[in-house]
């Protein structure tokens, strides 16, 4: 008879434990309920300001522009006074008409979207609502999930590109469309002759859209120097044009420097200034220097190799002649690899 103890006591310890696994499971349960509703750290266990929902997920999206609304309801007995109401996005707008909620009243916090320039792919974006309770803070972060497929979009938005002189430079576009065929490309127009686009075979499909690619090909003029913004336009229809800016940037190819630089007394002869001057060239090119000539100062004397050499050694000179301070403006034109002009200033020595 002594054994049926123990068997009671085994049975009522594994009840005890089923009890308790229960339990947990129950806890668990209100714990992800009321994570649904959740509140800063700011304060704990206030969920006066109630949000119909916290996380709104749009979907896949077309269009730029969209609205959504959140819903509230202050279900306290104390007045709630919302604060401040931001989003981390400048694409989106979040604006309240009433920022006084007294109790068992609702509002709703509007949230206007533009997603115009945005790259195509999953959006996320937060608006954090602060608010007081009795004179205590709390806030709560909203949230905005969708998928933005535009119908058809060109990338990059902006194409940049560095040029030396009059090297080609080639670049890619990529006209990419949504839809059971791809858009077709009426025509590309590019704003100046120096600039060309061509299409590379046929569109493909990538990740459940279509891509059409453009070899894009830079070859500005002998000369040209500076920045240019010109651009490219695809049209796919009478009323659907994409037009990408193209910024150029178009460096010497041969370098002359130093662009500024003090020049010396010549220990050998005192009554002369000297400097030098260094030219060489980016893709290591041999450089057939065509003249030096003065923009303004006085006149220098220039000596230089004319036989073409990647890198070249210009020592300039000019009599001091009692002058205390002077600038010399020279021009060096470069007749190959390309033709090129660049200017030097050269400065009187220091005072001694």
């Amino acid at each position: 008879m002594s054994p049926q103890p123990k068997n009671i006591s085994c049975v009522l310890l594994l009840i005890v434990i089923a009890s308790a696994a229960t339990g947990c499971d129950s806890g668990a349960t209100k714990g992800s309920d009321v994570s649904q509703n959740p509140v800063s750290s700011t304060t704990s266990g206030d969920d006066t300001l109630y949000f119909r929902e916290h996380v709104a997920d749009l979907g896949v999206l077309q269009s730029p522009n969209v609205e959504h609304e959140f819903e509230f309801t202050n279900r306290g007995s104390d007045v709630i006074r919302i604060t401040d109401v931001v989003s981390t996005c400048s694409c989106t707008v979040a604006t309240l008409r009433d920022k006084v909620i007294a109790p068992m009243e609702s509002g709703a916090i509007q949230a206007a979207m533009d997603l115009e320039g945005r790259r195509a792919g999953a959006q996320r974006f937060e608006i954090r609502v602060s608010y007081e309770v009795a004179d205590a803070p709390h806030e709560i972060v909203l949230a905005i999930h969708s998928e933005y497929r535009p119908p058809v979009e060109v990338a990059p938005k902006e194409l940049q590109v560095a040029v030396f002189g009059s090297e080609s430079v080639t670049a890619t576009i990529k006209i990419v469309s949504s839809g059971e065929r791809a858009i077709p490309v009426a025509s590309v127009r590019p704003s100046v002759s120096w600039i060309s686009a061509q299409a590379t075979g046929q569109p493909e499909v990538l990740f459940d859209r279509w891509v059409q690619s453009f070899d894009v090909r830079v070859n500005p003029p002998d000369g040209e120097l500076g920045g240019r913004r010109e651009a490219i336009s695809f049209t796919l229809s009478p009323d659907t044009t994409l037009t990408v800016p193209v910024m150029v940037e178009i460096a010497p190819r041969v370098l002359v420097l130093p662009k500024m630089a003090r020049m010396r007394v010549d220990p050998q002869s005192p009554g002369q200034a000297v400097a030098e001057l260094f030219v060489r060239d980016r893709g290591g090119a041999a450089i057939e220097i065509d003249s030096i000539e003065v923009q303004s100062g006085p006149e220098v004397m220039s000596d230089f190799e004319r036989t073409p050499k990647a890198r070249h050694k210009i020592r300039v000179s000019t009599l001091l002649d009692g002058q205390n301070e002077f600038s010399i403006e020279l021009l060096v034109r470069i007749a190959k690899p390309c033709q090129q002009e660049s200017v030097v200033t050269l400065l009187s020595p220091p005072a001694s």
